[in-house]
Formats: C-alpha cells, structure tokens, sequence
C-alpha cells in the first residue's frame, strides 16, 4: 500500500501522511488495515509501528473494527512494542482480545506487567460456557430457572478448552489466583476424559493445582 511505504520511508514523506485528513482517515479503515501483510502489521518498522513513532497513533483510535487484528502474535506485537501499547487502552481493543482467537498460555509472560488486562482476559477466555436456562412455573406460580438439557439446577457448564491447553494454563499463576476460581470452574465442567488428560500433563506439584 503506497500509504505504508510512506510511513516506512519516515521524514518529510511520513509528515507529509499526518498532515493529511483523508490520508489520516483511511489509516483507519479496515480496507487499510486489512490489507497489511500478517508478518509486518504490527512488527517493528511495519507501518503500524512507523505510525506511532511519528505521533500518527491517535489515527486509529476512532478505527471502527479491529477484526484485523487475528490471533495471539498480534496480542503479542501490542504487548511487547511500547510504541503500541496506547492501544490497549482502547475500549474496543479490549472487547475485540477477549474473542477466544487471541487465547494462548504463551502470552501469560508478556500479559504479566498489565494484571487488570491479564485477569479480564483470562475471565474471557477461560470460563465455561454456561448451559442454556428454561424457566419452570412451579404449582406456587413462582419462576425457577433449571438446565434446558437436563432439568435439574446446574452451573457446571462446558469446557472452553482442551484439557492439554487448560493444563498448560495451570502452570500459570495469575490463572491459578484468578478471583474466580476459573481452574476449578473448568474442570467441574470437565467429563472424566478431560480430567484423566488434564491429570498427566498437569504440574501437579503446584499446590492450586493439587487442591
């Protein structure tokens, strides 16, 4: 994109982008940023990074989707490269990383120094699926919500990941202190299957992971 190549090229050609209204707006469009190459989007000298090193960041905080971002080596790009971490400070960034596209135990290191971030994404990513509710007229007329599949009352829900991710994630402790207890959440939502592949893999010499 000629755009990116200016930015690249830096000086009076990256000034020349930023003194741009209509140049400054499309930076911001998904036909844009959807167009940049997965390996230098967010990569050091990518145009996103040359963007920012020339004061242009604020272009994209008006962006009206971040679909472009695609998976955890994006994450990891805004995590690890200071010039783009503004952007976690987005409201829209952090709806858009709790899609489960960007879960992976390797950013548990990077998301460390940002604990709010770390732990609303953790909860994002890593609590069961709840069953679906139908609510029952009792005989008294009042309303009581039960499993729709099972007709009893549960809160176990479903998996939200294999038992080898989950035991990878047990080797976390931000996960394992997660307010929410979301290791004991998964694995009472676990079948025996799970827990048996979850039980060899596991560190089971943590503590958490023992209780």
């Amino acid at each position: 994109a000629p755009l990116a190549h200016l930015l690249k090229a830096g000086g009076k050609l990256a000034e020349a982008v930023l003194g741009s209204r209509s140049a400054m707006v499309f930076l911001a469009s998904k036909q844009f940023l959807g167009a940049l190459a997965k390996e230098e989007r967010l990569a050091p000298g990518g145009a996103i990074v040359c963007l920012a090193e020339v004061g242009g960041l604020e272009a994209l905080y008006c962006c009206d989707s971040w679909e472009w971002l695609h998976d955890h080596e994006d994450l990891a790009h805004l995590l690890d490269e200071e010039a783009l971490m503004p952007l976690l400070q987005i409201p829209a960034v952090k709806r858009e990383l709790r899609h489960p596209r960007f879960r992976s135990p390797s950013l548990a290191q990077a998301l460390a120094p940002f604990p709010m971030l770390f732990d609303d994404l953790l909860l994002a990513w890593l609590s069961p699926v709840r069953p679906p509710l139908a609510l029952n007229r009792l005989h008294d007329g009042s309303l009581v919500a039960y499993d729709s599949g099972e007709g009893t009352a549960s809160m176990s829900g479903t998996m939200t990941v294999s038992a080898v991710e989950l035991a990878e994630w047990a080797d976390c402790d931000r996960f394992l202190g997660h307010d929410d207890n979301l290791l004991d959440a998964q694995l009472n939502a676990a079948n025996t299957v799970h827990i048996c592949e979850f039980a060899r893999v596991a560190p089971l010499q943590k503590p958490a992971v023992q209780a």
